[in-house]
């Protein structure tokens, strides 16, 4: 809250040149009336809350509103009055400026505002405005499709930084390492450009290995610690991006809080929770929500609603993945459950509906209903084709795994001239381009049903020796069930039993084998830091011991979890 006086000393503060302007500024619209409240102020030789109430009592009615209102518009004035000539209050501006211009629609405005601020930035060396504006051009880009200009700019940009940078400034290598996590995520593998990603990967790995860790900030860890999950996790690394990920609600809750408010935290539990359920970790994701829960009790009322929302999503993909070994007739009424609350909700993140028509697609497939698979399919693929690649082919994928399933010889000749021209348009991965052979072949040539099988064992041994690198089908879809069901002649869903038996078998070597990689993130000490979230005093100490209940049955999931995965 404001002091009384914080307006007066604001006011008298002003030079007579910027009073002035102050005028102008407010001389229309609402602005009008609030003039005899800044005028009797500025004739006070010392501040008198009583005399001023007394001599405006006829013009304002809430005095306290009033000056409130006429603070904010100070500062208005002062921010546009010095904007013309204050380069840091102009950059500011130039990126308030291009948010405007794209809310619009204005992109070839919005370019011409962000290169006017980026003079200014790099005239004046601050790195931290260059990454900010380097994200809204990379942004216009994205939003106009224009691949092209937005990898030359990158690269450009890349190399100015690596100059900048010469890689002793930690500052700065943190800046080069989000700055090339943006490359790396602004060209989904499904988008054919110049660039190669697997010199992208490289140039990230040689960065990462010139940032110290810890860097002697607890903000700075935490940064690190949430960029190295993004780039394993798009790396399919999933064992490293899992402990990582568990390993920040470990230690870094309290900072979670302090640097994006408990919306951020629960962000944070949206990632962990998504590689819980890729590697069917199931104790923890029947024992953590709860937890949860009972922490978002504790919020304020203004951060409930975006955390319950997020909570409640997670829940509901939660289900979902316990949908498989549940009976099938509860399948229509639970699907029906969740398209009612997706259709009442706009998701914070766009992976919403893409994961949640993949899952039902997936559902079907597995229980056998290839039209309701069909249906999901094409929701699927209608949303990615507009906002992710890799879950657009792996619609066109599954699709054509429909119909060679169901032996729909001529839909799947006539779906696979139209899907592998719209497939070469984008960047296939090692996996997707030996199961698109597969069907190229299949459909070009006769397979008595001893060569399908020698076919399939073949590409099912191929698969195996070469880990998909990056996401692609096979990190979103189940291939290797599928293959298996074909090969040893039983259902698909059965297949997935098995396959997710075999595989909790042998996570906890790979889990164990990514926390000895990571040592040197694991075992570092973070700075200490009071505990001070956005909260009234009264929860603070309240939120503090749930935040430490988590902490503590975390551990206790970790250990169950790595236990029970080595005696399946």
């Amino acid at each position: 809250m404001k002091r009384a006086t914080d307006l007066f000393e604001l006011i008298k503060s002003l030079s007579p040149s910027e009073k002035g302007y102050f005028k102008k500024f407010v001389s229309k619209g609402e602005g009008k009336k609030y003039l005899k409240l800044f005028e009797a102020i500025n004739t006070m030789g010392k501040y008198d809350e009583g005399k001023l109430k007394k001599k405006l009592k006829m013009e304002v009615r809430n005095l306290s509103a009033a000056k409130s209102y006429l603070y904010e518009e100070v500062l208005e004035s002062l921010r546009n009055y010095h904007g013309k000539n204050n380069e840091y209050v102009f950059m500011n501006c130039g990126l308030e400026y291009s948010s405007l211009c794209q809310g619009k629609n204005l992109f070839s405005q919005m370019e011409s505002v962000l290169e006017k601020g980026l003079e200014n930035v790099k005239r004046l060396e601050q790195h931290e405005y260059s990454l900010l504006y380097l994200g809204e051009f990379l942004k216009s880009y994205r939003l106009t499709n224009n691949y092209e200009k937005m990898e030359e700019f990158i690269e450009t940009g890349y190399q100015e930084y690596l100059k900048e940078a010469q890689l002793t400034n930690t500052r700065l290598q943190i800046h080069l390492f989000y700055m090339l996590l943006m490359r790396m995520k602004m060209f989904p593998n499904g988008i054919k450009v110049k660039t190669n990603l697997a010199e992208t990967f490289d140039k990230i790995e040689e960065v990462m290995k010139h940032i110290p860790y810890p860097t002697g900030s607890a903000g700075f860890d935490f940064l690190m610690q949430s960029g190295y999950i993004v780039y394993y996790n798009y790396r399919n690394d999933i064992p490293k991006a899992f402990v990582l990920s568990g390993y920040n609600f470990y230690k870094f809750l309290d900072i979670t809080i302090i640097q994006n408010g408990a919306s951020g935290f629960l962000i944070a539990y949206n990632t962990y929770m998504t590689l819980c359920r890729q590697i069917s970790a199931t104790h923890i994701i029947k024992t953590l929500p709860p937890l949860i829960h009972d922490f978002i009790t504790s919020l304020t009322s203004d951060e409930r609603p975006l955390c319950t929302l997020i909570y409640t999503y997670n829940e509901l993909l939660n289900e979902l993945h316990f949908q498989f070994d549940k009976d099938p007739q509860s399948d229509k009424a639970f699907i029906q459950k969740i398209t009612d609350w997706m259709s009442k909700h706009h998701l914070p993140f766009a992976l919403g509906t893409l994961t949640v028509n993949l899952q039902f697609a997936i559902l079907h497939f597995a229980r056998s209903r290839y039209s309701q698979a069909l249906l999901s399919l094409n929701a699927l693929a209608t949303e990615a084709k507009k906002s992710d690649p890799v879950y657009y082919k792996t619609s066109q994928f599954i699709q054509l795994l429909i119909y060679f399933e169901t032996k729909d010889w001529e839909n799947f000749s006539r779906f696979l001239a139209i899907a592998s021209k719209q497939l070469n348009l984008l960047d296939l991965s090692y996996d997707e381009k030996l199961l698109l052979d597969f069907f190229v072949y299949t459909s070009k040539n006769y397979l008595s049903p001893g060569k399908l099988s020698a076919r399939l064992i073949e590409l099912n041994e191929k698969l195996k020796s070469s880990e998909p690198r990056k996401r692609s089908v096979s990190s979103l879809f189940p291939l290797q069930s599928w293959l298996n069901a074909k090969i040893n002649k039983i259902s698909f869903s059965e297949a997935l039993n098995q396959t997710k038996t075999e595989e909790q078998k042998i996570m906890a070597n790979k889990l164990i084998a990514a926390e000895k990689s990571l040592d040197h993130i694991l075992e570092t000490p973070i700075s200490s830091r009071e505990f001070t979230p956005h909260l009234d005093d009264r929860k603070t100490l309240l939120v503090k011991t749930k935040l430490e209940k988590i902490r503590h049955e975390y551990l206790k999931m970790k250990i169950e979890f790595y236990e029970s995965s080595k005696l399946s």
